[in-house]
C-alpha cells in the first residue's frame, strides 16, 4: 500500500468513525460497513464518494412543517 493510498485511508476511516462505521479489506477491495449491514463495497473512491454523498445529504436544512399543514396535499 503506497504512502498516499495509507492516507486517503486514514481520511477516510476518519470519516467514517463519525458515522459510526468502518472500513476493512475485502475481497473486491475495501468495504464501508455500519454495525448492521455492509453500505458499499468497491475501491477506496466508492467509499469517499458515498461518505460525500451522505455528509452533503447531512448538511440540507430540514424542512418543518406544523401539525396538518399538509392535510390537503
Amino acid at each position: 500500500m503506497t504512502s498516499a493510498m495509507k492516507a486517503q485511508l486514514a481520511d477516510l476511516t476518519e470519516r467514517a468513525a463519525r458515522r459510526s462505521m468502518t472500513i476493512t479489506p475485502d475481497q473486491e477491495g475495501w468495504q464501508l460497513a455500519s454495525p448492521w449491514r455492509v453500505v458499499v463495497l468497491g475501491d477506496l473512491d466508492a467509499i469517499g464518494a458515498w461518505l460525500s454523498a451522505a455528509e452533503t445529504y447531512a448538511r440540507r436544512p430540514r424542512r418543518y412543517f406544523p401539525a396538518g399543514c399538509q392535510a390537503d396535499m
